[in-house]
């Protein structure tokens, strides 16, 4: 609805989902790997530094 309310067609939409989807499954697949090669302190450490966020 708020992408017809944009004037976007159905085949816009539907390449928007494609992108989208694609787009998950590219960036969960390493993070999943990560998951299983790094412990999960390790990754808790790097989150911040890896996102470029401090948490001070």
């Amino acid at each position: 609805m708020l992408f017809a309310d944009a004037g976007l067609s159905v085949a816009a939409v539907s390449s928007l989902f494609v992108i989208w989807s694609v787009t998950t499954v590219a960036l969960e697949v390493p993070s999943g790997v990560w998951a299983d090669v790094f412990s999960r302190k390790l990754l808790l450490v790097a989150a911040p530094l890896l996102t470029g966020r401090w948490c001070w």
